[in-house]
């Protein structure tokens, strides 16, 4: 086996690694930074699950929308220390009353994004807050497996891609998943670990401090913060760091999010969460409650919706019209959009520094905005010229 996807497709959900029976699929990161399967041809028995499993080389099935929802946690605390409206928590939180096995994405000491599975209130606080990062899968797939082949509930929260190839992944080896609940993000693409490990040595190495806490949101404000233990090592607002401004840009995600399959209105969970952007103003939904964050919930499926309903005595749920989530989030209709300066900080990455490419590439960024400025206070002269 030479290729399970092209290259350019690949979204390093891990399907394939977690159902290659030989075990000689294992992920690398590629001239772009990029995790990607590599195969070792010697133990390769040309089986082809692989290719089978991978989402690319098979028809997605998606669920239509059924219901959506502008939502929060009732717990000020709760809602105060998640972004958005904090729907994941109380999702989590209703999980493990419900005696589910909860996995989802978190940072470990040493600051790289994986997937793990938590069991108890203080653990599965570790997953609270976005993350800009693509996580590492690891062999949860398997995990799952065996936990819904023992009739065990199970929780997982991810990327639309993630679990797409958990979804393909259950399905070859047959598995029944009623028991399974599903949880998508609505994904505005994913950096590599690479590139965020590159840029936290970059800072430590500048404040001679050694962190272990991360966090890219502080509520509804973007601001990438570094901490050591509980003293703030680094903090800046999105406009101010290069990390964020870089992701916002979509210089950062990898190729496969820029034509990204799941970045529509129909999904291939049970509910999809995110940020309730462009929300109208209601009786109950004003400007204090939208400062504090709205989380949306799409509702996908009658599993989706029945894990919702139980979770309704701890939080707000008002019901909003689907084509307004749609129209107020852009990625509920298309993938991020490529970009001139992306192109070159691909190519520039592939011999050079993270930070130092990223400099000099929003440097270009830079000097294209001053010119414009310089450009637009010339016509407005010209004008004034031209009328007197």
């Amino acid at each position: 086996m030479n290729e399970i996807c092209k290259q350019k497709e690949c979204t390093g959900c891990m399907a394939c690694y977690n159902i290659c029976p030989q075990h000689c699929i294992t992920m690398i990161y590629d001239e772009h930074g990029e995790l990607q399967p590599k195969i070792d041809k010697e133990k390769c028995v040309n089986c082809g699950l692989c290719r089978k499993v991978c989402p690319n080389n098979s028809e997605i099935k998606y669920n239509n929308i059924e219901k959506a929802y502008a939502s929060w946690s009732i717990d000020e605390e709760d809602r105060k220390t998640s972004t958005s409206g904090g729907i994941a928590s109380i999702f989590y939180q209703n999980a493990l009353s419900n005696n589910f096995k909860i996995f989802g994405m978190e940072f470990d000491e040493n600051l790289e994004l994986k997937c793990k599975e938590e069991n108890n209130n203080f653990e599965i606080k570790k997953y609270k807050g976005s993350k800009y990062c693509q996580s590492f899968i690891g062999d949860n797939y398997k995990i799952i497996k065996d936990y819904l082949q023992k009739n065990e509930k199970v929780l997982f929260i991810g990327t639309p891609c993630q679990i797409s190839g958990l979804n393909n992944y259950l399905n070859i080896n047959k598995v029944n998943t009623e028991n399974l609940i599903t949880v998508d993000l609505v994904c505005h693409g994913v950096p590599s670990q690479q590139y965020l490990t590159e840029y936290i040595k970059y800072i430590e190495k500048q404040k001679n401090v050694k962190c272990n806490k991360i966090s890219f949101r502080d509520g509804e404000k973007y601001m990438f913060t570094l901490k050591n233990d509980n003293l703030t090592v680094y903090s800046k607002i999105r406009e101010k760091d290069l990390y964020l401004t870089a992701f916002q840009m979509s210089l950062l995600q990898r190729e496969s999010c820029m034509n990204c399959k799941y970045a529509k209105d129909i999904r291939v969970s049970d509910i999809t969460i995110g940020d309730f952007w462009g929300i109208k103003q209601s009786e109950k939904i004003n400007r204090i409650e939208m400062q504090k964050g709205i989380s949306l919930v799409l509702i996908n499926s009658e599993k989706g919706e029945k894990f919702f309903n139980n979770c309704k005595n701890n939080i707000y749920c008002e019901e909003r019209d689907i084509k307004e989530a749609v129209e107020g989030n852009a990625h509920l209709r298309r993938p991020s959009i490529s970009n001139e300066l992306r192109i070159k900080f691909r190519e520039q990455y592939k011999k050079g520094n993270f930070v130092e490419v990223l400099k000099s590439v929003l440097k270009i960024k830079m000097k294209e905005q001053k010119r414009n400025i310089y450009v637009g206070k010339v016509k407005r002269i010209m004008k004034k010229i031209i009328h007197k």
